[in-house]
């Protein structure tokens, strides 16, 4: 069966954590000889490693890898400044190579580059702050409740565990005057766009997904995990850092748990996080749910079908 286009192609590698992303990435990376673009929000800050599973310096070493450790905790940073920084790298690449692999978990982030936001309204400065204050007195469960009164269906567009998300798209829905359903662009355009994209996800049963998981905080803990989180004490308001793993060693520091109860709390967190983007995945970006194994077969027959 041959190709129906010559397009360039890129590969998405999306879906829960500790599925496996960033090794399968690398490999097919490495068969491909093309580069990784991270589209793990977190991942993108310079401060944060442990907590947010960062690829490790030898995996760094194994592919080129963009948006890793390209920003720091100075400053709040975008969806629009993440598709932004992306764009450039995008195009340059696949002039370049002809195949690109983009890798991460935050949705969002994907959905953003290649189905761009019909309308994206500007930050207003007040209702940030105002946004900000409620988080800071209230909580989030007040914001997230706000969210699914003015957007009932917003539990399947955001990351409703994520702060800067619910801010983000409260912001967006009442400048706007319109539901996030309304803002998203339709996925028809996808055709236009100047290259091929295939969106996978690591195939696990829930079980061995949730194991998984649970090793994966294991290994953080370890890892130094706490040290790490004690050292950004001082950055603890920031919106990157109000997520799993790091809000409850803050909330350990303040003695409101011990640390057994933390580090349990965390994984049920995390296996809640996961089930949640699991749903986003499946809702959201056409994606392909395969084992490491079909999802790299794959991507070899689709290269090889590209070059007939």
């Amino acid at each position: 069966m041959q190709n129906t286009t010559n397009k360039p192609k890129v590969f998405v590698v999306g879906g829960p954590t500790a599925s496996g992303k960033t090794s399968l990435s690398i490999e097919i990376a490495q068969y491909l000889n093309c580069p990784i673009i991270n589209a793990d929000s977190r991942q993108t800050y310079k401060e944060l490693d442990i907590g947010v599973a960062k690829p490790t310096k030898q995996e760094l070493s194994s592919a080129k890898h963009y948006m890793v450790s390209c920003w720091d905790l100075s400053r709040q940073y975008s969806v629009a400044d993440y598709t932004n920084s992306v764009y450039p790298i995008l195009e340059q690449n696949l002039i370049d190579s002809n195949n690109i692999v983009i890798t991460g978990g935050t949705g969002f982030y994907i959905k953003a580059l290649f189905n761009p936001l019909d309308f994206i309204p500007s930050a207003n400065t007040e209702l940030r702050k105002s946004l900000e204050t409620i988080l800071k007195d209230q909580g989030l469960q007040v914001l997230t409740s706000r969210l699914n009164l003015l957007d009932p269906l917003s539990h399947l567009k955001v990351d409703i565990s994520n702060p800067r998300r619910v801010i983000r798209a409260i912001e967006m829905i009442e400048i706007s005057g319109r539901p996030l359903d309304e803002l998203w662009g339709n996925n028809s355009h996808n055709a236009d766009l100047p290259y091929d994209i295939h969106y996978f996800a690591i195939d696990h049963d829930r079980t061995e997904l949730y194991t998984r998981i649970n090793k994966r905080v294991d290994i953080m803990i370890e890892s130094g995990l706490e040290d790490e989180v004690r050292n950004l004490f001082k950055h603890r308001d920031h919106l990157a850092l109000q997520s799993v793993g790091y809000t409850e060693f803050f909330e350990y520091f303040d003695c409101i748990r011990g640390l057994d109860e933390t580090i349990d709390l965390i994984k049920q967190k995390s296996r809640n996080y996961a089930k949640r983007q699991i749903t986003w995945f499946k809702n959201q970006l056409p994606t392909e749910w395969l084992t490491t194994d079909e999802i790299l077969n794959k991507v070899k027959t689709i290269n090889e079908r590209s070059t007939y």
